[in-house]
């Protein structure tokens, strides 16, 4: 489901019975191009505390955009495809980020 984020279509989020799950590639991705555009709430590392009291699911699907800033779900209730990018030690992809005021 797509609530605040855009995900290429050249992706899609499942289970894929091994890796659990994760946003994988379905077709060949250029380097350069945009496959994900993730939105949610901004908190910062205090925020992100009281947040994960009421509601763990912020926590655990929680992007660092920058020292004590995070990103995280608007709703417990409504997952966003892009939260499902999974954590390498060796990407081949990469975040950009981009606050707006």
């Amino acid at each position: 489901m797509r609530v605040n984020s855009w995900v290429s279509l050249k992706c899609k989020a499942s289970n894929d019975g091994v890796n659990g799950c994760g946003v994988f590639a379905v077709e060949e991705i250029a380097k350069g191009e945009f496959v994900s555009i993730f939105g949610g709430k901004i908190a910062t590392a205090d925020e992100c505390d009281q947040l994960s009291k009421h509601d763990s699911y912020f926590s655990i699907y929680t992007l660092s955009l920058y020292p004590g800033v995070y990103l995280g779900s608007h709703s417990p209730h409504l997952r966003d495809d892009a939260e499902l990018f999974n954590h390498s030690c060796d990407p081949k992809l990469a975040f950009l980020v981009r606050l707006l005021s």
